[in-house]
């Protein structure tokens, strides 16, 4: 079948936006999970000696050390990683 977007399927990549979207789709509608978006990575790395900050700052309403799991997506030169965190409430 032909592909009826503007894109070929050679040319398909996953952006941001559709990351964010899916992770909130799924793992984001569980209390269990906390979500970061997939900006906090680059903004996290941008922070140099000011991590722990920029960290806090993303997080502020949120009791990151009661959930069990925290995901954080990473892309890093056109490739996506998953960064799963598990057990954050035993540390």
């Amino acid at each position: 079948p032909e592909i009826k977007n503007k894109r070929s399927a050679a040319q398909a990549h996953l952006n941001d936006s559709l990351i964010d979207f899916f992770i909130g789709q799924t793992a984001g509608t569980d209390d269990r999970f906390y979500v970061f978006t997939t900006e906090f990575y680059h903004m996290l790395c941008k922070a140099g000696k000011n991590m722990e900050t920029c960290a806090r700052t993303w997080a502020k309403n949120v009791a990151l050390f009661k959930k069990p799991f925290v995901l954080v997506p990473i892309n890093e030169q056109k490739h996506w990683t998953l960064l799963l965190i598990c057990n954050l409430p035993a540390l």
